[in-house]
């Protein structure tokens, strides 16, 4: 499986560089020398209570790898096409909807995204503590008037429907894309990791360092394996992800072409049919 998903990498990096792929959206982060790393310690079946802290050791394992400057978790990482969604409340009201994530200390460094206010997370957003949020320019101009949102709350509605939990936003930073590339920016609410209260079994770490790739996904794998060698773990770069989300646009916009012309040919070989035979029927 791993080299089928070796070869696949490399094809679409070669289609980029032979029709000169480049990505000139902003999109509010930056997608070279990033490795996504997908790791799964459900097999190991670590308790709920020590799964946070079991995760932020891989990451940490992780962040001490020669040549990697900085590692972070994130709970869904950008232009996956996975989004977890809900309504905003402030003061009691509902308000409206915003994109969230939960990420771990560094998330914002490793991608390039810049914090224009406040802080990142630290060490000290643990549960039982102060829950707090870091929101994107979009969620503050959209629900608080473009004012700076440091210190205010607001929450959303649980599962059931139970009283929405309250968040004090610590940090602002610039807008980032969520879903695709093509979407415009939308408010989007990010959480500590460290605070979940229903932590998985699973760790989507994004790596940014100055080493090769080949010589990075070794170096993880020895790292992870030192922790225990029965962690799934499976990699693809940042920067594959996007073109895998341009080429499917293209091959959307190639088949929608191939149809319309199809469509063309259909229409004027039955409009020949019905000339043909009006000026057969004349002839006669």
């Amino acid at each position: 499986m791993e080299g089928r998903r070796t070869s696949d990498i490399d094809e679409i990096e070669r289609f980029a560089v032979e029709h000169q792929v480049q990505i000139v959206v902003d999109a509010g982060f930056l997608e070279d020398r990033i490795l996504i790393a997908n790791l799964s310690f459900e097999s190991l079946n670590i308790p709920k209570d020590r799964r946070i802290e079991y995760r932020r050791q891989l990451v940490e394992q992780i962040r001490a790898i020669p040549g990697v400057t900085s590692a972070a978790h994130t709970r869904l990482t950008p232009l996956s096409g996975s989004g977890w969604n809900q309504t905003i409340y402030i003061d009691g009201k509902k308000k409206g909807g915003s994109s969230l994530d939960q990420v771990t200390p560094g998330y914002f460094a490793t991608l390039g995204t810049r914090l224009v206010a406040g802080r990142d997370f630290d060490n000290h957003d643990v549960a039982g503590g102060v829950q707090v949020a870091i929101v994107n320019e979009a969620f503050a101009k959209k629900y608080f008037d473009g004012a700076n949102p440091l210190g205010k709350r607001f929450g959303f509605e649980g599962d059931k429907g139970e009283v929405p939990p309250v968040f004090e936003i610590v940090g602002v930073v610039k807008n980032t894309k969520y879903y695709e590339l093509r979407e415009d920016f939308k408010p989007i609410a990010f959480f500590p990791d460290t605070q979940d209260p229903r932590p998985n079994q699973y760790a989507n770490v994004v790596i940014r360092a100055d080493i090769p790739l080949s010589a990075l996904i070794a170096a993880v794998k020895r790292s992870v394996a030192q922790v225990n060698p029965d962690i799934d773990v499976d990699f693809h770069p940042f920067k594959t992800q996007i073109l895998n989300g341009l080429l499917r646009e293209r091959l959307m916009a190639t088949l929608s072409g191939f149809f319309g012309a199809l469509a063309a040919v259909l229409a004027v070989i039955g409009l020949y049919g019905v000339i043909s035979y009006m000026v057969a029927r004349r002839t006669n």
